[in-house]
């Protein structure tokens, strides 16, 4: 029998060759499992968590996800990635609930559940979730400031304030712009507290921090608007476009200051665009309908404040909007009546509900209206004088007189409050002081005023 027998440094070379190449795998064996330690998974987690870059952020929670699925930085990309790329926050929810199940003290699934609560606007159970990430990780700047936004979602203006300064305080050698936003947002809540000074040292800090911060801008017009400052306004809107030409609410806002000035056309426009960015804002509805109402374009304010509340049914002033464009019998009392309901404070609600119950004769609901009116402020110079204009005819000169006063000491130029206090004083034989009323009336623009001057003051 013939036996092949190989050459000997052939059969060495091959060895040699296999050899080489278990040791090869074996040492990929190594460094793959050196790369899959926790300790490994921990760093690339922190990495992606701690950079500002978008691109390496996504790719390291990549990374942690394939390697480590299970382990609390897994889950953590998991719902990250089911929270921020597939926009399915009831889904990223239930994996973050199981996440904190399988390991309690992780605060980050805490701050997830909680985000995702508050993108779902469950505002009193993202405030449980903040607060239980903020026990864990009491110096977590983020965690602070979401929860200030959660609690003035809430009405907890104060509780707000604090965790925006916490916020700020944690974060005060930071010059990111993200931080910008804590200023912004900051600001936001010093405005609704009457704190103009306060605001605007905060809108300016984050244009400081980060000068292509659109929304500082936005802000920042919003409050130079209300100080009556509606070039710097203008200007500042401009630019809150010029920086994002996606920001639906500086639109909006333009248009707010366009209107005021009487470019009916380009308020349109602009409210057109705050639309089209964004078609479930009930604000920009709503804004569109009034100017559509003050164009005599009943049918085009009606869809608009029918669609304002189709999107928001808790909108007061849609239905009291929407009241003053109805009919008597197309629901005007209900809308005025459904806006109360749902904001009891409402002036405008009561004042046109107590102007159409005049109409229908039922005077004294009109007066409980005007009365509740009045009750919610005090320094509203129009109820006073349609109050007056009640009590007349109720036989109450003395009460009439005393709101005619009461609403020109509030409004000086209110023509008609004159006219109507002239007729008042002639009925008390008071001619001098009708006609001096009158002659006001007419100074003022009440052109009628004058017919009654021609006849009884010459």
């Amino acid at each position: 029998m013939f036996i092949f027998v190989p050459n000997q440094h052939i059969f060495y070379k091959i060895m040699k060759k296999a050899i080489f190449f278990v040791f090869f795998c074996l040492l990929s064996l190594h460094l793959f499992a050196q790369q899959n330690t926790p300790e490994q998974i921990k760093q690339l987690f922190l990495e992606a968590w701690d950079t500002e870059n978008g691109d390496l952020r996504i790719q390291n929670r990549r990374k942690v996800l394939e390697l480590s699925p299970e382990s609390e930085y897994g889950l953590y990309c998991k719902a990250w990635f089911e929270r921020f790329e597939e926009k399915n926050f009831a889904k990223s929810l239930e994996t973050s609930k199981n996440l904190v199940k399988k390991y309690p003290n992780f605060w980050r699934g805490y701050f997830n559940n909680a985000v995702c609560q508050q993108s779902l606007k469950n505002y009193q159970e993202a405030l449980t979730e903040y607060n239980k990430c903020i026990t864990l990780n009491s110096s977590f700047a983020e965690g602070y400031y979401r929860r200030g936004l959660v609690k003035k979602e809430l009405a907890d203006k104060q509780g707000a304030m604090q965790d925006f300064n916490k916020a700020i305080e944690l974060n005060q050698k930071d010059v990111s712009k993200d931080i910008s936003y804590y200023y912004v947002n900051r600001g936001s809540l010093k405005n609704d507290l009457g704190n103009n000074q306060g605001a605007m040292q905060d809108y300016n800090k984050a244009i400081e921090l980060d000068p292509k911060n659109s929304w500082a801008y936005n802000n920042r017009g919003l409050l130079k608007d209300n100080l009556g400052n509606k070039e710097e306004s203008m200007q500042d809107y401009d630019k809150a476009i010029e920086l994002d030409a996606k920001n639906g609410n500086a639109y909006n806002n333009r248009g707010n200051i366009k209107k005021g000035l009487g470019d009916i056309e380009g308020a349109m426009q602009d409210y057109n665009k705050a639309i089209e960015l964004d078609v479930k804002n009930e604000i920009f509805y709503h804004n569109r309908g009034a100017l559509r109402g003050d164009l005599n374009d009943k049918q085009g304010a009606l869809e608009d404040y029918n669609k304002a509340i189709e999107i928001n049914p808790k909108y007061a002033d849609a239905y009291n909007n929407r009241g003053g464009i109805k009919k008597l019998d197309e629901g005007a009392m209900q809308d005025y009546t459904k806006a109360i309901q749902l904001n009891p404070k409402h002036l405008y609600a009561y004042g046109n509900r107590g102007v159409l119950k005049e109409e229908l004769a039922d005077n004294q609901g009109a007066m409980y209206d005007y009365n509740k009116a009045i009750e919610v402020n005090p320094q509203n110079a129009q109820v006073y004088g349609n109050r007056g204009v009640l009590k007349n005819k109720l036989g109450d000169k003395q009460g009439a007189m005393q709101d005619y006063n009461k609403a020109i000491a509030l409004r000086p130029g209110y023509a008609h409050v004159y006219k109507n206090r002239g007729n008042l004083k002639f009925e008390m034989n008071n001619l001098v002081g009708a006609c001096e009323d009158w002659r006001k009336a007419g100074e003022l623009g009440y052109m009628e005023a004058y017919e009654l001057i021609k006849r009884y003051c010459n």
